[in-house]
């Protein structure tokens, strides 16, 4: 009996580990894969171009002078989107993520069409633990398709250690697809 409980229990967990498999992002899938990710803002956030390119979160002071160069179109809008596992530690703010959680960033362009999709899959330990163990992805019409230990990526990330390395927090009233809080 005992013997059949345990294989039964290490059936399930294998079961598990079978419903969460390992996230491969190619060209083909990039702009479909998160689809049913939950979306972490209502709206659009805005990002000054420059820093937009970069994925990263602007001092103030570089704000201003996006803004005093270039006016009312001083900024970008993105929309960012986080698998469950990504959503509970972002919600929840327990850090570190576990693997195969990622976050995605698009790039909007006018009307709201989708000019750029960016992010990062948390790899198992050992990928890159320099770096929090990321994987990062990239992808647009001009720079084409990039997915590996991008430096552009960890380099600026890398201000956001304290939180596993992602600057996004959720707005409190967005909730994973499919589940209620």
């Amino acid at each position: 009996m005992r013997t059949t409980l345990l294989l039964l229990l290490v059936s399930g967990f294998v079961a598990l580990a079978a419903d969460s498999p390992r996230i491969e992002i190619t060209q083909a899938n990039v702009a479909t894969f998160y689809r049913a990710f939950t979306k972490l803002f209502k709206q659009p956030r805005y990002v000054p171009p420059a820093l937009s390119l970069l994925c990263g979160v602007p001092s103030p002071e570089v704000v201003a002078k996006s803004r005093e160069r270039n006016g009312p179109h001083s900024e970008a809008r993105i929309h960012v989107y986080a698998s469950d596992t990504a959503f509970r530690a972002i919600d929840q703010e327990k850090f570190p993520f576990a693997a195969g959680s990622v976050v995605v960033k698009e790039k909007l362009g006018g009307r709201d069409s989708v000019v750029g999709i960016g992010g990062m899959i948390k790899r198992e330990p050992g990928f890159d633990s320099e770096n929090g163990d990321w994987e990062y992805f990239y992808s647009d019409l001009k720079e084409g398709f990039k997915i590996g230990k991008l430096q552009n990526c960890s380099r600026c990330h890398a201000k956001a250690k304290a939180t596993d390395f992602v600057f996004s927090k959720a707005e409190p009233q967005n909730t994973p697809q499919g589940s209620t809080r």
